[in-house]
């Protein structure tokens, strides 16, 4: 990891892991970005554009499960890009209707391209709260810029969208299906990094070689004690989808520390699952692994108990 005059330039995939649980254990990743995972993605998608670690995390933002830039980071990659005309670079904002130019060097012919309330009308944007009822003539100029710099600019682009114009798209998020759960679990623990190179993301998580120098463990036969009245009560007013349930009861019947860790990581890499939810899911993990915990140590008492007799 080498620190430039734009800040720190990650190397490697480890490196981009690493610096995403700093970032994730900090507090300061954006709201959405809470997630490793989501934050080594930004990393990367940063990198392709030639974004530094910290401009990438705050101006690259998940809307619908998508990756998209702010507005004023389109511009500026653009301005960077070599290409943009400066000079014939204009946005005006009039009567109900934003419209920007740009040309890109050294032939490009100039591209309008324009955006009014007529258009946010038919697109039932106006009818929502949120920044188009608070601020409708930043939101116009934002639609028209992203269209103005899409157009002109896709190379620069790699054809991201703006997060202004997300915001106005149906929510249509793909969830996995229960029955790929056990597939993705399996996918998650190949390919993720060595756990000895990066650390792990569970701080109470045994790392390294510590852990694979623990010795096989036991599945635990032992039912959880009321886990099922115990965790609908411990989620309150969150509300439990059918794929967090089925997390939840994975977590109640876990026969080891093992299952346990697994569950953790898959679920916290879950877009089906949100931030309430994964509360409640990994307080059941948490208490399921005190349960082996006690009983593992009862076990080792009473062998004890038998040796000393």
């Amino acid at each position: 990891m080498v620190a430039g005059p734009r800040g720190l330039q990650l190397q490697s995939i480890d490196q981009m892991w690493r610096f995403a649980q700093c970032l994730a254990m900090s507090g300061m990743a954006p709201k959405g970005m809470e997630k490793v995972e989501t934050l080594v993605v930004a990393l990367e998608m940063g990198a392709e554009l030639g974004l530094p670690p910290m401009a990438a995390v705050q101006n690259i933002a998940v809307i619908n499960g998508r990756p998209s830039l702010w507005g004023d980071a389109m511009l500026a990659l653009c301005r960077g890009s070599g290409f943009f005309d400066e000079a014939a670079f204009e946005e005006v904002i009039r009567d109900g209707e934003a419209s920007c130019t740009v040309r890109r060097l050294p032939h490009g012919k100039p591209i309008t391209r324009t955006f009014g309330m007529d258009d946010a009308k038919r697109a039932s944007l106006t009818s929502k709260s949120g920044p188009w009822g608070q601020y409708p003539k930043r939101m116009l100029q934002m639609r028209a810029r992203s269209w103005a710099l899409r157009d002109a600019f896709a190379d620069a682009l790699r054809g991201i969208a703006s997060a202004e114009e997300q915001q106005g798209i149906i929510d249509v998020e793909a969830k996995p299906t229960l029955t790929s759960l056990e597939g993705l679990t399996r996918k998650l623990v190949e390919t993720r990094p060595d756990d000895g190179n990066v650390g792990a993301m569970n701080p109470k998580q045994p790392a390294g070689d510590a852990a694979a120098e623990a010795p096989p463990e036991e599945p635990d036969a032992t039912p959880p004690a009321g886990a099922e009245g115990e965790k609908r009560v411990a989620a309150g007013a969150v509300e439990m989808s059918e794929l967090a349930d089925r997390y939840t009861a994975e977590a109640e019947t876990a026969g080891t520390i093992k299952a346990c860790d697994e569950l953790d990581r898959l679920v916290a890499s879950d877009p089906g699952i949100n931030t309430a939810q994964l509360r409640v899911i990994r307080e059941a993990i948490e208490a399921r692994r005190q349960q082996i915990r006690a009983r593992r140590h009862g076990k080792q008492q009473g062998q004890g108990e038998m040796f000393d007799g």
